[in-house]
């Protein structure tokens, strides 16, 4: 199974979340899983941000050889589960992949009966290391979520 993470330039949330994801994964024992992150407006190649890869550091986690991708059909197709950011990404992805609109959802909404009030991460870029703590914070509450639905989705898948 892939997870594709999305934001817009792919040097913030994305990398982050991926980060994040993977290791909440691995400790869950969720081996199998693939996570990969993207932008929706970024070239290929350039490093994360340096607060981003920073904050990471704190956590520790390393974000020192992540570099950017495009979310490209081929990113977008090879994915399983598509979380963006914000409802413009999901949106974009949606329109761009009709028929990958059933895998696409808001990070924040993955999973949740109900709608959110607020229902999209912020992007940090432009503002203080503060802030993209505050993110990275956002980030690991929601993927802690996420990682316990899949945790149970693929248990369930084994049984069968």
């Amino acid at each position: 199974m892939t997870i594709l993470i999305v934001c817009t330039g792919n040097t913030c949330r994305s990398p982050m979340a991926e980060a994040i994801l993977r290791r909440k994964l691995q400790r869950n024992g969720l081996h199998d899983m693939n996570v990969l992150s993207a932008g929706v407006a970024t070239e290929h190649g350039f490093p994360a941000h340096p607060l981003a890869i920073g904050t990471c550091l704190a956590h520790g986690l390393k974000l020192n050889s992540h570099r950017t991708r495009q979310a490209s059909a081929t990113v977008v197709q090879s994915a399983d589960i598509i979380l963006g950011m914000t409802e413009s990404h999901v949106n974009l992805l949606t329109h761009a992949y009709p028929d990958k609109a059933a895998a696409i959802h808001l990070l924040k909404e993955y999973g949740r009966g109900e709608l959110l009030e607020d229902r999209e991460v912020a992007d940090p870029i432009g503002a203080d290391p503060f802030q993209y703590e505050r993110c990275f914070k956002e980030l690991d509450k929601e993927l802690e979520r996420i990682a316990q639905i899949l945790k149970v989705k693929f248990a369930k898948e084994k049984k069968c």
